[in-house]
Parts: C-alpha cells; sequence; structure tokens
C-alpha cells in the first residue's frame, strides 16, 4: 500500500557549481510518499519532480509581463511632454491668428501691415518647424523602443484598412517644408487609380519605414537635389503587394558598403565623417525588421556619387 504524506510544494533549488563559469540552477518539487510493505513495515520514499521548465517559462513569462509595462510606462512618459510641446505650438498659433485678426481691422498705414504680415510669415515659419521636429523626435523615440521590443520579442503589429491619401498627406507635411528649405525638390508620385482603394496593413509601421528612408534622403542628398517617393502595385504569384521606392540623387553608397545597410548601429565611415556625424544607426535596421514583420521585403540599389 502506498499513500500520500503531505507533498511539499516548496521548491528544491539545486545549482551545480563545479564549473563556475558554465554553472546551472535546477528546480525540483520534493514528494514524499509512505509505503507499507507486505511484512507491515512501513517507510518513506522521497520523489524528486523536476520543474526546471515551468520553473524558467514562469520566469521569462514574468519578465515579458515586466517589459510590456515598463515599454508602455517609457513610451508614455515621452509621448507626454512632446504633446505638451505640441498643444502649445497650437495655442500660440491660434492666439498669433487672433493677434493678426484684431490688427487688421485697425487703420494701419501699409508700412506696418507689410511689417505685421513679415512677423506673421515668420512666426508661421517657426511653427511648422517646431511642429515638425517635435513629429520626427517622436518617430526617433518610436525607433528606440522599438528596438528594445524586438530585443525582448514583444514587438506587434496593429494592421487596419486605411487610405493611401492620408499617407501622402502626412509625408508631404513632414517633408515638403524641410525639403524646400535645404533646397531640394520632393516629390511624391501615385497613380491616381491607386488612391480609389483601401488598403490593409499596418499604416503607422510604413510611415515609420518611410520616415526613416526619406530623412536619410535628406541628409544625403546636397541642394538642388530631388527626393522621390514613388508607390505602385505589383503583381507576384497572383497576388498584389504596393511597392514604395525612395529615390535620391544624393551621395550615394560604394557596393562593398551595401551589405552594412541594414545591420544594428552600422554608420558607413565615409557618411559619418561628411555629413551624419549624430546619425545613430538604428533607422534601416529597424527598417528591415519592420518590413520583415509585415512580411514584405527592403532592398537597395545605389550608385556612389550618383543616387539611391
Amino acid at each position: 500500500m502506498i499513500e500520500m504524506v503531505k507533498p511539499q510544494q516548496n521548491l528544491v533549488k539545486i545549482s551545480n557549481s563545479i564549473d563556475s563559469s558554465e554553472s546551472k540552477t535546477m528546480y525540483f518539487n520534493l514528494k514524499s510518499i509512505k509505503v507499507t510493505w507486505e511484512n507491515n513495515k512501513k517507510s518513506f520514499m522521497h520523489i524528486f519532480v523536476d520543474t526546471t521548465g515551468i520553473k524558467k517559462l514562469e520566469e521569462e513569462k514574468a519578465k515579458i509581463n515586466c517589459q510590456n509595462i515598463m515599454f508602455a510606462s517609457v513610451s508614455h512618459e515621452f509621448r507626454t511632454p512632446i504633446n505638451a510641446f505640441e498643444n502649445s505650438l497650437q495655442l500660440i498659433k491660434l492666439k498669433v491668428e487672433e493677434l493678426m485678426s484684431h490688427l487688421v481691422q485697425l487703420d494701419l498705414d501699409s508700412a506696418s501691415i507689410d511689417k505685421m504680415k513679415a512677423i506673421d510669415f515668420s512666426i508661421q515659419k517657426f511653427f511648422k518647424m517646431g511642429n515638425i521636429s517635435s513629429k520626427l523626435l517622436m518617430h526617433l523615440i518610436e525607433d528606440i523602443l522599438d528596438l528594445g521590443k524586438f530585443e525582448a520579442g514583444i514587438f506587434s503589429l496593429n494592421e487596419n484598412e486605411f487610405d493611401l491619401k492620408d499617407l501622402i498627406e502626412d509625408i508631404n507635411y513632414l517633408f515638403l517644408t524641410q525639403s524646400k528649405e535645404k533646397g531640394l525638390k520632393f516629390t511624391v508620385n501615385v497613380s491616381d487609380d491607386l488612391l480609389h482603394f483601401t488598403y490593409k496593413s499596418d499604416l503607422g509601421r510604413i510611415k515609420q519605414v518611410l520616415l526613416n528612408l526619406i530623412s536619410n534622403s535628406l541628409k544625403f542628398t546636397q541642394r538642388g537635389g530631388s527626393i522621390t517617393l514613388d508607390i505602385e502595385q505589383i503583381t507576384e504569384s497572383y497576388e498584389e503587394y504596393l511597392k514604395f521606392s525612395v529615390t535620391d540623387t544624393g551621395v550615394g553608397i560604394p557596393f562593398e558598403d551595401l551589405s552594412k545597410l541594414f545591420k544594428m548601429f552600422s554608420m558607413l565611415d565615409k557618411h559619418k565623417e561628411k555629413m551624419n556625424q549624430r546619425g545613430a544607426g538604428i533607422g534601416l535596421a529597424i527598417s528591415k525588421k519592420i518590413i520583415d514583420s509585415l512580411g514584405g521585403d527592403i532592398v537597395v540599389k545605389s550608385e556612389e556619387g550618383k543616387y539611391s
């Protein structure tokens, strides 16, 4: 006859310290069993049940939960001051518009009116710069947070239906002014037919990748050059896809450096010295991870001194 006697639920931890460089910890549940033999003698049997896998799984689950909370908290903490900054800019813009509207009603001479218009133009220009900068800063923060999410294995997508028109409007808003200030021509080419369809994917992630690609083109294209975003529909294996191409007339990339582009924290020495001394070297690597997650592909073609 065998009967259970107060099963021990406390975990037993055993460390193998024979080789400190490869020490291994194992976890067991200890169970005690009372055994009655044929001659009526009694004894106890102690069984160790290996629960190392379960323990590690619980630890990993707790770690992932902690990381989820951390990223959500950090993301919130970053967004709060940036949102406050954007709201402040909007408030300043409204107050300036109210003031200008009031001044227009006054009987001012032509010189005062011209001066007022010049001030208004300057304020509007600085407002756009501040608003764009805050959005690009938030974009950089998203890249950094996504890097941590990829490393933690908790990166996720949010796929919904969207219109290309909304995407193009956002891209134009962010880059038309910057391109103009640097003396570059920025163009978006897309067929009118494509604007009538609705697409399903993670619009935020697509926009994030395009921001990275176009920002790179801005860095490495000299005054007088051009940047073009082409959007087209392609068919492969009876499936239809959208293809986004960002082309610039910048400094180009040497053939031997093309393989370095999508590696984390990789910056090309030649470009770093010339134009991009403050780059973090994560934008293209994050872009590739995002595109891979979306089931797509990202490639680069370039000729040094001519285009990318």
